[in-house]
């Protein structure tokens, strides 16, 4: 155990370590030298001008594909200045390596002659006919076409084997790449992304597809799997469809993202990131210790994850630059309790039972104390697999490498795995629901936790006008309130805008009750009793 924790962490650290936006490639002064090189010759006053010795730019305008994703004639350049160097590059290696197997083959050649000349020499030496054998005298021989060929003074190296010759080519390549930079070598990243090729101006193409995959998989689920398929009497029913919706913004924000790198897609993306991770945090505490809504530790957990999702994107704003470093560290924190909390849940569910326990007391929670929703043992499989999976995908990101054909890159192959891992994922909480309420009787208490329109003793409108109508018959007459006809006013505003003020109406309510949590459990984190 304490082997794995030590290789995890090492996992961890180095995965924080290939995060951080540091490239080689944006800092050479190559990359510097070109860019204004091309900035002088194609961007200056944004104007076109005459094309001299530098042929890849496209001078401005732009093409409209272009400008509609916030291309300009500056960062075109940067493009097509990473492309040039990086083609320099691999060119410049493909010529090393072709000269140094022409030179190493060369010499085989030449050792394959000297053997066969040493060869002749011995058979001449072997000669019985003495005038044959001293006809060309001491430093030459008689060679079988009756010429006279130069003597050998010492016989030549053996041939060398194919593996051999291998190891020298590989060898010699290697020493003369050595004296070379790294950006004059090989590929590098410039600005923190490998040089990818633009599609119809989208930056990172396949990203940006994958992306757009996963955003379909969200829509499908929260169209159907959660609108349709899952029971009204879930009790998480409302946080499932939740969470799919901030996932859905999320893959949205991945896709503007990766279809162009500017600084307000780089925080949408982050941000977005950032709150599907809390959402699905929140979802999972609230499924594993069977927190009810609208309950004292629903609300306490709810505007937990909501104040820490807040603070975390206050304090990257208030920095000039984005902090990689730290933005990684917290949201492989988050992923990680995420899913050492299902891993617990599947392995040690009586562990998780007294923990959930231990939380209602502690929150003055006595809903469903006794409830047990322990998962069958096809599910805890199912639940395992998927999430050792969930491990294994973002570990794509540390066999960090150049793009495939300058396409396809380590990180959109992580956005790849992640569509059938959010299909699953969605189809086994959806099956876990039918668990709970077929065998565990997990569900809503209609007369306890929720009102209904047919319920009328908890109708919170009849409950309001109970109260105020006899709160106004205890006053003496001079002081009572006059009664409102709350059905006038609907009147007085027009029919259709009527749904519109209710929904603001009940959006303004629950804004403030989000906001009243989140202070209340800021107070109690921050400031003690």
């Amino acid at each position: 155990m304490r082997k794995f924790l030590r290789n995890f962490i090492g996992l961890i650290a180095l995965f924080l370590t290939l995060s951080v936006n540091a490239s080689v490639g944006d800092r050479s002064y190559k990359f510097a030298l070109c860019r204004s090189s091309c900035a002088q010759d194609t961007c200056r006053n944004h104007r076109p001008l005459s094309i001299t010795d530098d042929t890849i730019v496209i001078p401005d305008p732009l093409p409209w594909y272009l400008i509609m994703f916030g291309w300009t004639c500056e960062s075109n350049c940067e493009y097509h200045c990473t492309h040039r160097i990086t083609n320099e590059a691999l060119k410049r290696v493909q010529d090393i390596k072709m000269r140094v197997t022409n030179g190493v083959k060369a010499e085989q050649r030449e050792l394959i002659l000297l053997n066969e000349r040493w060869k002749l020499q011995l058979e001449a030496d072997l000669e019985k006919d003495v005038r044959l054998r001293e006809a060309c005298g001491a430093l030459e021989f008689l060679g079988p076409s009756g010429k006279c060929l130069p003597r050998l003074a010492s016989p030549p190296p053996g041939l060398k084997t194919d593996s051999e010759i291998r190891r020298q080519i590989e060898a010699e390549v290697a020493r003369e790449l050595a004296l070379l930079p790294v950006i004059d070598k090989r590929t590098v990243q410039y600005f923190g992304k490998w040089p990818q090729l633009r599609v119809l101006g989208m930056q990172e193409p396949m990203s940006a597809v994958f992306s757009f995959m996963n955003l379909c998989v969200q829509i499908y689920a929260m169209k159907k799997l959660f609108r349709e398929r899952l029971p009204l009497s879930f009790p998480l029913r409302n946080v499932y469809r939740s969470h799919v919706m901030i996932a859905a913004v999320a893959w949205i924000a991945s896709t503007v993202f990766h279809t162009r790198d500017l600084w307000w897609t780089e925080r949408f993306d982050y941000f977005s990131a950032a709150a599907v991770l809390m959402s699905g945090l929140f979802m999972s505490l609230c499924r594993i210790f069977q927190v009810l809504p609208r309950t004292p530790l629903f609300s306490r957990l709810l505007s937990a994850c909501v104040g820490a999702w807040v603070l975390h994107v206050l304090y990257l704003l208030s920095n000039r630059r984005m902090d990689y470093t730290y933005n990684m560290t917290v949201c492989l924190a988050v992923g990680v309790i995420h899913n050492l909390l299902w891993i617990m849940y599947a392995r040690m569910p009586r562990m998780m039972q007294q923990v959930r326990v231990m939380l209602m007391r502690l929150a003055h929670d006595h809903s469903h104390a006794h409830s047990k929703a322990i998962l069958s043992p096809k599910q805890c499989r199912s639940l395992e697999l998927l999430v050792l999976l969930m491990f294994v995908a973002p570990a794509l990101e540390l066999f960090d490498f150049p793009p495939l054909f300058r396409l396809l890159d380590a990180h959109a192959l992580w956005h790849c795995a992640t569509v059938p891992l959010s299909w699953w994922w969605y189809h086994w909480l959806l099956e876990d629901a039918h668990e709970c309420l077929v065998t565990h009787a997990w569900c809503i208490d209609q007369h306890d936790t929720t009102a209904t329109e047919f319920d009328e003793l908890h109708t919170p409108t009849l409950q309001s006008d109970a109260k105020s109508a006899a709160a106004t018959s205890a006053l003496p007459v001079s002081m009572q309130q006059p009664i409102v006809d709350t059905t006038s006013i609907g009147q007085m505003m027009p029919s259709h805008l009527t749904p519109y003020a209710t929904r603001v109406h009940e959006f303004l309510r629950s804004l403030r009750g989000w906001t009243r949590n989140i202070v209340h459990s800021l107070r109690t984190m921050f400031i003690s009793p």
